[in-house]
């Protein structure tokens, strides 16, 4: 497991940032913006040259279509209220954030088999401090990326 720092590791680009250069490579970069073009995309893939994965959450048709012929890997983030089931058919590069959960699935993941067998679906989680602390034995076995967040800075 490789955990992901955020603001280091990870970022968050938007209308406000995407045209601020980054020479140093940026692990991830999440894309969110409200009006997304394909100018703005390409602006980003221009000032983030080492970059080579992203994160999506919104706009997924416009994205998929804009990002299917490029040499970049993408991640679908899971948004609050989609079914984590429904989510995992649909989509099969995916960033599963926990903070979007509800209760049950919740519970599901809380359970180390349900952990498990959501990771080997995974290279991409997002969790808070304190689930990863519980969690930490079966994260350190886990070849993906690990994204510890509070919930509201990404």
């Amino acid at each position: 497991m490789k955990i992901t720092k955020i603001g280091a590791d990870v970022i968050t680009v938007d209308e406000s940032n995407y045209e601020n250069f980054c020479s140093d490579k940026i692990h991830i970069i999440k894309l969110d913006f409200k009006y997304p073009t394909k100018e703005k995309v390409f602006e980003i893939f221009k000032n983030y040259k080492k970059t080579n994965r992203f994160i999506i959450h919104n706009n997924i048709r416009f994205y998929n279509y804009t990002l299917r012929d490029i040499s970049k890997k993408y991640y679908i983030m899971n948004v609050t209220g989609d079914p984590m089931i429904t989510f995992f058919k649909r989509n099969n590069k995916v960033v599963l954030n926990i903070w979007r959960l509800i209760d049950h699935e919740l519970d599901f993941i809380e359970d180390d088999g349900g952990l498990i067998d959501v990771l080997s679906n995974l290279e991409v989680m997002i969790v808070g401090p304190k689930y990863y602390e519980r969690k930490k034995d079966i994260f350190n076995t886990w070849p993906g990326n690990l994204i510890i967040s509070n919930g509201t800075d990404i």
